[in-house]
């Protein structure tokens, strides 16, 4: 399970945060499945100093309605629609595909 905040006006995120970004209000602690399905993808390939390319981040839309941008480090592209999972590692999400 990923962790995140929900607000009762209906805004969803993750990473969790206490200020809803839509309408201002405290958001409440919630809970999102650990899969989703890519919305679109970047590549970026000359990184920063300090990092070695290509690399690739995805916006995901999780199960439950949050969307979250994650890095991937796998060994094949990922496609738009594509069904992945997520997993939180050294304070980063990650994404790989769901096979």
């Amino acid at each position: 399970m990923i962790k995140g905040s929900e607000c009762l006006c209906g805004k969803k995120v993750v990473p969790k945060r206490d200020i809803c970004p839509k309408c201002g209000k405290h958001m409440s602690e919630a809970e999102f499945q650990d899969f989703g399905r890519v919305l679109t993808l970047t590549i970026l390939h000359v990184p920063p100093e300090g990092y070695e390319g290509p690399i690739m981040f995805c916006m995901v839309a999780i199960e439950g309605g949050a969307k979250l941008v994650c890095g991937y480090e796998g060994d094949r592209d990922l496609d738009i629609g594509e069904h992945v999972r997520i997993k939180k590692i050294d304070n980063k999400y990650i994404c790989e595909p769901l096979v």
